[in-house]
């Protein structure tokens, strides 16, 4: 095979690698290749592994390391790939991403502010104290965090909120 489509391939899987374990040293070093290399598509020697745009591959690379505008142009540019090559794991990738973005959840701030002061193991006349409100507010504020966080009570909101990364 061609030497330099298998280093692409090496260098996409890399990629996702690296996203998949948080490893920024990795994302770092192989961001400059999949820039220059975007626009092409990643295909093992036996065209039996199709990885789609390496753009997607860059995306996340971009958004692990926090450069938000150049994973916006990786997406831009996967999602207009994928409309003329319709390679399925890449319409699979942007479906996990829209159904990523829905699960995101975004709490208001004085919402935020609650749960942190849950967190902390504050009882709800403390959290008036702090957030200078009344005690019925944080009543009310802790009912609608639990609703939105689907628990019933304080040690499921501030469980859930860790796995939604809010805290």
């Amino acid at each position: 095979g061609d030497p330099s489509a298998s280093m692409l391939l090496v260098t996409t899987l890399a990629a996702r690698a690296a996203v998949l374990c948080g490893d920024v040293a990795t994302a770092r070093n192989v961001l400059p290749t999949l820039v220059t290399f975007a626009e092409h598509v990643a295909v093992d020697f036996e065209a039996l592994w199709v990885e789609g745009p390496v753009a997607s591959a860059g995306a996340d690379v971009a958004e692990l390391l926090g450069h938000d505008s150049l994973a916006t142009a990786f997406l831009e540019r996967s999602r207009r790939m994928n409309g003329t090559l319709s390679c399925a794991r890449t319409a699979a990738y942007f479906d996990d991403r829209e159904r990523h973005e829905q699960d995101r959840l975004v709490l208001p701030e004085r919402e935020h502010a609650v749960l942190r002061l849950l967190a902390d193991g504050l009882g709800n006349a403390q959290i008036a104290q702090v957030l200078q409100v009344s005690v019925a507010t944080i009543r009310r504020e802790t009912s609608s965090l639990y609703q939105r966080l689907g628990t019933s009570n304080r040690a499921g909101a501030v469980a859930r909120a860790h796995e939604l990364g809010l805290l």
